[in-house]
C-alpha cells in the first residue's frame, strides 16, 4: 500500500454508500436490456419526477438507497394505481 492510500482510507471509503452515474442508474432502473436512457434521466431531473440525486460540483450521482426508494415506489398493484 502507498502513503496515500492507507487501511483507514478504505475502511472511510467503504463507510460510504455506493454512488451511480447516470448511465450506471438508468441501467440500474431498467435492466441491461432495456436500460433508462440518458436523456430520460435528466427530463426527470428537470421535471422532479425522477429519482433524488446528487449535484457535486458539475456531477450527477445517485445513491444506491435512492435508486432503490424510487424502483420500490413505482412497484404497482393495478393499472389503475
Amino acid at each position: 500500500m502507498t502513503a496515500a492510500i492507507t487501511e483507514r482510507t478504505i475502511e472511510m471509503f467503504n463507510e460510504y454508500e455506493t454512488v451511480f452515474g447516470e448511465t450506471d442508474a438508468g441501467i440500474f432502473l431498467g435492466g441491461e436490456g432495456a436500460p433508462i436512457s440518458n436523456r430520460t434521466m435528466q427530463r426527470w431531473r428537470s421535471e422532479g419526477i425522477g429519482p433524488k440525486f446528487l449535484k457535486i460540483g458539475m456531477f450527477v450521482r445517485y445513491r444506491l438507497s435512492d435508486l432503490e426508494e424510487f424502483r420500490s415506489d413505482c412497484c404497482r398493484t393495478s393499472t389503475c394505481d
